[in-house]
């Protein structure tokens, strides 16, 4: 697990230093598509295929300025509306602010998965 920045950079170290242990994953779990791409651009550096070799699957892929592929979504990936998790969350501080002393409230959100390219069965084991 690593966590910082959600940048295409930090995916492809993180990825890179990952792909780099005695055991690599065969999936990655990212918190966001710019992220994935690159983990996506990790994978490509090795000779790795996603989806075949190891597995991609991001978070909230409706990012305005960046769609996920047209017909068919390149990552597989949760999808969720940001804009709408950020009302919630803009209303529940201020709730915060106005009653500080009651407890803090929480929230769960629906995600829909969408399945895409990036994503397939774990590669089979040498017997070797």
């Amino acid at each position: 697990m690593r966590n910082a920045e959600m940048t295409e950079g930090f995916g492809h170290s993180c990825a890179t230093e990952m792909l780099d242990l005695p055991v690599p994953p065969t999936a990655f779990l990212v918190s966001s598509i710019i992220s994935a791409i690159g983990v996506r651009r990790a994978l490509e550096d090795r000779d790795l295929k996603m989806g075949r070799d190891v597995s991609i699957v991001t978070h909230d892929d409706m990012l305005s300025y960046m769609a996920n592929g047209a017909d068919v979504p390149i990552f597989t990936s949760t999808r969720s509306s940001v804009r709408d998790a950020g009302r919630a969350l803009a209303q529940m501080l201020l709730d915060q602010i106005e009653s500080p002393r009651n407890a803090a409230k929480t929230t769960l959100w629906e995600a829909e998965l969408m399945v895409g390219q990036s994503t397939g069965p774990a590669p089979l084991k040498d017997k070797t």
